[in-house]
């Protein structure tokens, strides 16, 4: 995984949410993708809010948390393998040196990881409390994707 993403045309700046990745579908398989990536290196109180009428930050947060600067690493290096599994790359990578609070940000889907501590500091949830929960498990791609040990390199 690449610390940083250079600058280009492309990315310079942030089209309106959603229309990184082209569909609702595509979006919401990036979010399954994410957390369930998320889930596989052991994060804990993962937690997907949409954000779609709520902010044209992003259509969705992934948000997460782990235990040490070393599982928040893995997460978003897990997170990204399996978003490129399914087509996409991101725009941006931050907080990946000290790791206190790293996200990756798709355009329309943005993963945040935290320390406990950190996450309770800065409390997104609250900050984003009138925007809906999604059940990232009941989205119908998750229920499709098999164990990650049982993948193989053309799925």
């Amino acid at each position: 995984m690449k610390n940083e993403v250079s600058p280009s045309p492309s990315n310079e700046t942030r089209p309106p949410s959603g229309h990184d990745s082209g569909t609702a579908d595509s979006s919401a398989e990036l979010v399954t993708a994410i957390a369930a990536a998320a889930e596989e290196r052991n994060a804990t109180d993962t937690v997907v809010i949409d954000m779609a009428d709520d902010s044209s930050i992003a259509d969705h947060f992934v948000i997460c948390t782990a235990r040490s600067t070393i599982q928040v690493r893995a997460i978003c290096e897990h997170a990204e393998d399996e978003a490129t599994l399914v087509g996409r790359e991101p725009i941006s990578r931050e907080g990946l040196e000290f790791a206190h609070w790293a996200l990756v940000d798709y355009g329309d889907v943005v993963l945040h990881v935290f320390l406990e501590d950190t996450r309770a500091v800065y409390d997104l949830e609250r900050l984003w409390h009138r925007a809906p929960r999604r059940d990232w498990n009941a989205v119908p791609a998750c229920n499709q994707k098999p164990p990650a040990g049982l993948r193989s390199a053309g799925t």
